[in-house]
Parts: C-alpha cells; sequence; structure tokens
C-alpha cells in the first residue's frame, strides 16, 4: 500500500514539458486575455495582422515567471482601482442625498468631481466602463423621474 502511494507521488511530481507554443490576445470584444495553442485566424496574413489585436508568441519551454515588481504593480493597480470605485459609489450617495447647503454652484462642483473620477476609472478599468455608465444612467432617469429629490 505504501509503495503504491509512493509511486503515484512520484509520478505526479514527474514533470512532462508541453511542446507547444502558446499565442495571447487580449478580445477586442470582452477585453478578456485569451491563450491558444492555436493562432488565431488573423496571425500570418499581415492585412488582417493590423486590424487584430496583436498577438504575443509563447514559445515552448520557456519559463515565463512574472517579476515580483510586476506582481507589486499588478497588485497595487487593484487597489488604487478598488480605492476610486468606493470614493465612486460615496459621490453618487452625496449626488442621490443632497446636504440642506446643496444649491446649484455645488451640485456642479460634485458632478464635475463625479465625472473626473469616472474618466480614471474608466482608463483603469475599460471592461468595468459599461456597467458604471449603466449605474449612472440608472442614477439619472430616478432623478428625471423625480424618485429622488
Amino acid at each position: 500500500m505504501r509503495f503504491a502511494m509512493a509511486l503515484v507521488v512520484l509520478l505526479g511530481l514527474w514533470e512532462n514539458p508541453a511542446a507547444a507554443d502558446l499565442y495571447r490576445w487580449v478580445d477586442p470584444d470582452t477585453g478578456s486575455v485569451k491563450f491558444s495553442s492555436y493562432p488565431p485566424p488573423w496571425y500570418g496574413d499581415a492585412a488582417k495582422q493590423r486590424r487584430g489585436p496583436k498577438v504575443e508568441v509563447i514559445p515552448a519551454g520557456s519559463d515565463r515567471v512574472a517579476k515580483p515588481e510586476a506582481v507589486s504593480a499588478a497588485l497595487e493597480g487593484a487597489r488604487r482601482l478598488d480605492e476610486l470605485e468606493a470614493e465612486r459609489k460615496v459621490l453618487l450617495q452625496q449626488l442621490v442625498r443632497p446636504g440642506p447647503e446643496r444649491g446649484a454652484q455645488v451640485l456642479q462642483k460634485q458632478l464635475e468631481t463625479y465625472s473626473a473620477l469616472a474618466a480614471q476609472l474608466d482608463k483603469l478599468d475599460p471592461i468595468g466602463a459599461n456597467a458604471r455608465r449603466a449605474e449612472t444612467q440608472a442614477l439619472i432617469d430616478r432623478i428625471l423621474k423625480g424618485e429622488i429629490r
């Protein structure tokens, strides 16, 4: 029994490297990163390749390990995105529930701040831009219908 378990562990640790190149690109419709062992249809055709997304070829057997700096930068970017999203939610709440001193100038300043923040978020996270716009539009529709004063 122990011999069989040791054999299973050894077979699990034995590496069998893949021998195929990988192709990586960003899907323009969804913004998601795609990996494939086959090149995309436009790859290799100069005319189509100019219009299509850039394709990165990862050669077989290459060990691409993320450097600590890259991981740190990605984590920092994600943290910043979360902070901006939280700030956007607070600004939306301020627009929905105005204070007693709210006048046209205060409202204009709040809208300018919100617009600048939304533009920053759209730049950092273009994939989430449509959802944010839909949320903002729903709020505007509620204000126009008189549901929010």
